[in-house]
């Protein structure tokens, strides 16, 4: 199935209008409703509101919230041309807690090759790859949002939670270029005891974004 896009992200008026695009062209996007409640950060409880008010990457501040490096797990992925979409979550490193909930479009035009030959493998968050090659990136959120217990969209990803997650929309810039739209869900859960922690201001593969 090819990759439905309209218009960017950064041109969308509402959330809804945002997760449309993200999800066109995806298996049972045309079932999905986008119930969601958009908020300031201010509103945001923590520790949602560490992990995702701010302009940092998202699997960084995982690594650091956490102290434990992420894997990426792709659900579903689409590529049309330059274009390259996928729906995403990311865990504790060789464990089964799941940390992120992501949908992930981008244009790699603007990407060295051996840049998107590493993103396309799917063996590494995008960020950390970004990273390694000294991709430079500025991230910009648009929306922080709320979504509820029993969330169409949260279903959509096969999660089952007891209390509403937040996430954010956003666009990052690559050299200066509009190249990446996400969403980030994060699932705010406690740091588990059997994890295996690492320094928190290593550079290990944590060290990027969904």
């Amino acid at each position: 199935m090819k990759l439905l896009r309209t218009k960017p992200l950064a041109e969308c008026a509402t959330p809804q209008d945002a997760l449309s695009e993200l999800c066109a062209g995806y298996d049972g996007c045309a079932d999905l409703t986008f119930n969601l409640e958009e908020i300031a950060p201010e509103q945001m409880p923590q520790p949602a509101r560490q992990l995702l008010v701010h302009q940092s990457h998202m699997t960084r501040t995982l690594n650091q919230f956490y102290g434990v490096p992420v894997d990426v797990h792709v659900l579903e992925r689409h590529r049309d041309g330059n274009l390259y979409s996928r729906k995403i979550f990311l865990t504790l490193q060789e464990t089964s807690h799941v940390v992120e909930y992501g949908l992930v479009r981008m244009d790699l035009r603007p990407m060295p090759k051996k840049v998107v030959e590493s993103i396309v493998a799917e063996h590494a968050p995008l960020g950390s790859i970004l990273i390694a090659h000294n991709v430079l990136r500025r991230i910009q959120p648009k929306w922080y949002l709320r979504f509820g217990v029993g969330n169409p969209l949260l279903n959509w990803y096969g999660c089952q939670t007891a209390g509403p997650l937040y996430g954010r929309l956003g666009t990052i810039y690559c050299n200066g270029e509009p190249t990446i739209e996400v969403l980030e869900i994060v699932t705010s859960i406690h740091v588990p005891t059997d994890i295996k922690r690492i320094d928190p201001n290593s550079n290990g593969n944590g060290n990027g974004q969904t």
